[in-house]
């Protein structure tokens, strides 16, 4: 195998909504725009890249918090795309940190928080990043990508298979705030040209291999 340095993963953040609904658990996910360079026409959570501002802010409320500045991230990137405030940054609680393979020609470091839908707030995509949302049951989110009618990353659609163990938002919430994080990165391979992610059972997220459904780019 040739050598390789593995470019910098991008700090970033990303927020779960979640709502009861008839149908059971649904979560909120929002089509990038397809003329976006980055993953366009993927369907994402809400959230984007750490900034500066992300960093100050939270220096400023509490510097031993090492989350907040990514807490702060979450809520801002999940107001400026879709439109949905979020009052307390205390009110996300920590689910998952994937860190994309070293392989990866663009590398993110994403935190993803959960939280419930706040009421009485409708979502509305800024129309630019994102250009529609939709609510959807995890299990029917993993149909989709599945059956290709939805793009989603690795990151998303393992964040929704754990979502599917769970019938409600506080089992969701409650279940992620007695659990301890730890980051992920996944293996990558190659099968039949397809790319091959890996994840260690003991990471409990209901799968332990995704071949991806869209073409990969490697340094």
């Amino acid at each position: 195998m040739r050598d390789f340095k593995p470019v910098p993963a991008i700090p970033s953040a990303s927020l779960i909504l979640l709502r009861d609904s008839a149908d059971g658990l649904q979560v909120l996910v929002a089509r990038r725009n397809p003329e976006l360079r980055m993953a366009g026409n993927f369907w994402v959570f809400p959230g984007g890249a750490l900034e500066e501002a992300d960093v100050e802010t939270a220096e400023k409320i509490d510097m031993a918090d090492e989350l907040l500045p990514f807490r702060l991230n979450a809520l801002r990137e999940t107001q400026e795309e879709i439109a949905i405030d979020i009052e307390s940054a205390d009110s996300l609680v920590y689910f998952s940190h994937w860190i994309a393979p070293d392989q990866m020609a663009m590398r993110f470091d994403t935190r993803f928080f959960a939280v419930a839908m706040p009421t009485g707030q409708q979502p509305q995509v800024d129309g630019s990043e994102l250009v529609e949302h939709r609510w959807i049951t995890p299990r029917d989110l993993v149909a989709k990508a599945h059956s290709g009618e939805f793009l989603l990353m690795f990151p998303t659609m393992m964040n929704a298979h754990r979502l599917m163990a769970f019938g409600s938002v506080d089992e969701v919430l409650a279940d992620a705030a007695r659990q301890t994080v730890e980051p992920v990165k996944p293996v990558l391979s190659f099968r039949d040209g397809k790319g091959v992610a890996h994840v260690p059972a003991e990471v409990g997220f209901g799968i332990t291999e995704w071949e991806f459904t869209y073409p990969i780019k490697t340094v």
